[in-house]
């Protein structure tokens, strides 16, 4: 019997709709429900989306508060749990 492994891909995957693209629970389960372990559904399209500045724009904006890059990595992780 011939495999192809497109045919795998294609039986399982959908497009996602009518989905909450900011509610991160929701988007976390989709991207959960297929896995290397599994045969679950694999969800295409946009899962999660949060409008947030970029770090770039937030390291330009700290004003001279550090030039340590580092520092200011972690204080734009800190703030942008």
């Amino acid at each position: 019997t011939y495999f192809n492994e497109y045919d795998y891909y294609n039986e399982r995957v959908y497009d996602i709709e009518d989905h909450d693209v900011s509610d991160y629970e929701v988007a976390w389960r989709k991207a959960r429900e297929w896995d290397y372990n599994s045969d679950g559904p694999i969800a295409l399209g946009l899962v999660y989306k949060k409008d947030a500045p970029s770090f770039d724009s937030n390291f330009k904006n700290m004003g001279g508060k550090t030039s340590d890059r580092s520092e200011a990595i972690k204080s734009f992780l800190e703030d942008n749990k």
